[in-house]
């Protein structure tokens, strides 16, 4: 086993070391893996994942191995040892070492990780051993949450990563079907427009900093994970600058420009906050009293960017703008809204069509 044959190595294959015996590397379908193949002195067989390549290089998968074998020659059990500690691991403190050991350095979503981890997975199985979690667990956790079905589709995923961090096997998540979505095409319209301005001025001394994230989201059209991210200090000058955010592999630093009106709303919050809305979490609570008190339904904070994008239609701007002003790279992320510019032609059909209408109907009245 050498780096090209590391690298050249294709799913299903399994390289065996010359240098340390039972070391070996298996290629599966998203990555590549080493391992140590041995027997205790019992004749038990063991196979401990050593780590991910590249990750860990070829030196340090070797370097690895020997020390657990020099283990093994003294009678010792790594593997047996290592298993006996994670089944004793509560699911607490296996959400806490994904967050710390992987989530935090490899996933700028990682603050989304945390709060389905304490909102939802704490809440109902923290106290108990992660390696007894089963798959009627998992259906359980699927029937409470059939109302919220994209949510429990985003858990699910979520789970699966957890337990293939711990290597549990088999990963309980396994064939618990996720809930079948379909795309939202939720816009905010005239009236709801007009009850949600009265709604955020009735409960703008109470919820002071939700209302700004609100009318933020509304004058800007960013995402609300970005607007909730934002730092303070990020701001300048009307311009909000992203160093990370969900395309920046692709487009690099993001800017976000703020009108005068959303320049105001800033102005009037407080500023020893680190936070650009005074909060870095969704409040969700003020939320849903806003919401029911403008009396809008099914709706939540994110479809506040699909209704910009349909103002934006409506003005006039075309979506290769309006993916540009998002931050899309792929313009199928923008043609969702596509459907608008039909439905703004049906509209301007219909109202020429009633013009037309009336005029023909004049001339009748007047030939009469």
């Amino acid at each position: 086993m050498n780096l090209t044959k590391i690298r050249t190595a294709r799913e299903g294959d399994e390289l065996t070391d010359g240098e340390v015996r039972g070391l070996m590397l298996r290629a599966l379908k998203r990555h590549k893996s080493f391992y140590l193949y041995y027997r205790t002195k019992s004749g038990q067989r063991r196979r401990p994942k050593l780590g991910d390549f590249p990750t860990m290089s070829l030196g340090q998968a070797r370097e690895a191995a020997r020390a657990l074998l020099a283990n093994v020659a003294l009678g010792g059990d790594p593997s047996g040892d290592w298993q006996t500690r994670r089944q004793a691991e509560t699911m607490a403190e296996l959400c806490d070492r994904y967050l710390e050991d992987y989530a935090n350095e490899h996933k700028r979503t990682a603050w989304r990780d945390k709060m389905r981890i304490e909102n939802v997975i704490k809440p109902r199985w923290g106290a108990r051993p992660a390696c007894e979690i089963t798959k009627e667990d998992i259906f359980g956790l699927r029937r409470s949450m059939k109302d919220v079905g994209v949510s429990f589709n985003r858990t699910r995923a979520l789970l699966s990563k957890i337990f293939n961090f711990a290597e549990i096997e088999p990963n309980p998540v396994k064939r618990v079907p996720r809930f079948r979505e379909t795309p939202r095409r939720r816009y905010l319209a005239p009236d709801e427009y007009i009850r949600l301005a009265k709604a955020l001025d009735d409960h703008e001394a109470q919820y002071p900093n939700a209302v700004a994230f609100l009318r933020l989201l509304l004058l800007t059209g960013c995402r609300s994970g970005e607007l909730l991210r934002a730092r303070r200090e990020w701001y300048q000058d009307g311009v909000l600058t992203l160093e990370e955010h969900k395309t920046v592999e692709k487009t690099g630093a993001k800017e976000i420009i703020f009108p005068p009106a959303a320049q105001d709303v800033l102005d009037a919050l407080d500023p020893k906050r680190e936070w650009l809305c005074g909060l870095n979490s969704r409040p969700t609570v003020a939320i849903d009293k806003i919401m029911a008190a403008a009396k809008i339904e099914n709706f939540v904070p994110h479809d506040i960017r699909h209704s910009f994008a349909s103002e934006a239609l409506s003005a006039g701007y075309t979506l290769d703008q309006i993916g540009e002003l998002f931050g899309h790279t792929d313009i199928q992320t923008t043609r969702r809204y596509a459907h608008l510019i039909k439905d703004r032609k049906r509209e301007a059909v219909v109202g020429i069509a009633d013009q037309i209408s009336k005029c023909l109907t004049a001339k009748l009245n007047d030939e009469g």
